[in-house]
């Protein structure tokens, strides 16, 4: 009998080891996306005022492993003089796979001035965290959800973001099955040496 239980608590150890093993590579999630940014007086990528601009520039396509920490685009802002801003700014994140992807829209104020050699201006999102399907964005800002913008010193500020996923079922419904099996075994093996 003791012998039998031994066994037993071996094997849902082996099962324990294999499957947390499998959770942590199954959390290793693929993740594609694409961002935009436009500026609402411009609904262009850039905005100008007292020969200073700024410009967002977007992601085009990549392809990250969650979870990870990696960036939505960066703000650069160049040019000569005093640039006094009081705008929108509106974020658009397209997700392609995992699937379902889909589209999330953060709207954003950018206030303050800026001139050829000082920055004392923000980017402020209403909103630093959103979910497409089963990923979840979560934009690293400081306390006042706002990003700093430098002088036009050729310094970008990018819009850092932590990006975590949720296995999809299938990759669950398959450790499940797993340990289920490993577990009938133990208890027929034990059932044998009775």
């Amino acid at each position: 009998m003791m012998k039998a239980l031994k066994a037993m608590l071996a094997a849902v150890a082996v099962a324990f080891v294999f499957g947390f093993a499998s959770v942590q590579s199954a959390s290793a999630i693929p993740v594609t996306y694409s961002t935009a940014g436009t500026f609402g007086s411009t609904a262009t990528n850039s905005v100008s005022n007292g020969g200073i601009t700024i410009t967002f520039n977007g992601i085009t396509s990549r392809t990250v492993d969650a979870p990870t920490n990696d960036t939505l685009g960066n703000f650069a802002v160049t040019g000569s003089g005093t640039g006094n801003f009081n705008d929108t700014f509106t974020l658009t994140v397209t997700q392609t796979q995992p699937s379902p992807g889909g589209t999330q829209t953060l709207s954003a104020t950018l206030s303050g001035t800026i001139t050829s050699n000082s920055g004392n201006a923000f980017v402020q999102f209403n909103n630093n965290t959103f979910t497409i399907g089963a990923v979840t964005y979560q934009i690293f800002l400081d306390q006042q959800n706002r990003l700093f913008l430098p002088a036009p010193n050729g310094q970008n500020a990018s819009i850092q973001v932590q990006i975590t996923a949720v296995p999809e079922p299938a990759s669950m419904l398959l450790l499940g099955t797993g340990l289920a099996g490993l577990a009938g075994a133990a208890r027929r093996r034990m059932k044998r040496e009775e």
